[in-house]
């Protein structure tokens, strides 16, 4: 229409492939770096969230304190590299891995099935599931019923990097939809909170930073899927 433009924005959203790190297979942070190079990053912001950007870390770069990590793309080969540097290199097809999907969401079906077809394509056996909102916070309070891959949008309570990653990744949101990852990890646990507590806005972001970096190279537990735009 004449004079009417269409305004985008970012939800200070991301999507995030959580993935449980506490049962197998995804207790090899190899086989995690595999099913990363499984998604394709581009296709879900091109046509599934129409114009989202595509996600440079935990943190969406809109977020203060944000530093663009390193990234995975959509790259077969490089998922077998993975894969054969895991220590499941030489039984992974005996495993069937659970994408659960929220099924008040339509377009997260098709991220797990584009997913699947791409794990076929390299002998990964996936299974999709689907269950409400109210099912899925149930799930997700043990580690035991938390599935092997579940995609959720996460927000922000303030625009500051601690706290995406306090909600993220810190061991007292294990148990909550917020962190389907079950990381446990003490020493993140104890950046993020030297973090926190650090006055200087320069130092902090610093620290924010290293947080970062060493979530995605040293623990891999999610998929950053895409930034959100409404």
């Amino acid at each position: 229409m004449d004079g009417v433009s269409i305004g985008e924005y970012s939800t200070y959203l991301e999507y995030n492939m959580y993935y449980n790190t506490q049962i197998e297979p995804m207790d090899d942070i190899n086989f995690r770096r595999a099913i990363s190079c499984l998604i394709d990053y581009d296709t879900i912001c091109e046509s599934v969230f129409i114009h989202s950007v595509k996600a440079t870390g935990p943190v969406p770069a809109t977020v203060q304190g944000h530093v663009d990590t390193a990234v995975f793309e959509y790259n077969l080969d490089k998922a077998k590299e993975y894969l054969a540097a895991s220590k499941y290199a030489n039984n992974y097809g005996d495993y069937t891995i659970e994408i659960l999907c929220n099924s008040d969401v339509a377009d997260l079906e098709k991220i797990a099935l584009m997913i699947q077809s791409a794990a076929s394509q390299i002998g990964l056996n996936i299974e999709i599931s689907k269950a409400p909102w109210v099912s899925i916070i149930d799930r997700m309070g043990s580690v035991e019923t938390t599935p092997h891959m579940i995609a959720i949008n996460s927000g922000l309570s303030y625009d500051e990097a601690g706290a995406y990653l306090e909600s993220r990744y810190h061991s007292k949101t294990m148990g909550t939809w917020e962190q389907g990852e079950w990381l446990g990890d003490t020493k993140l646990d104890g950046m993020i909170e030297d973090a926190l507590a650090t006055v200087d806005k320069t130092e902090r972001f610093a620290k924010y930073g290293e947080i970062q970096n060493y979530i995605v190279d040293e623990l891999c537990p999610t998929g950053y899927l895409c930034e959100m735009t409404e």
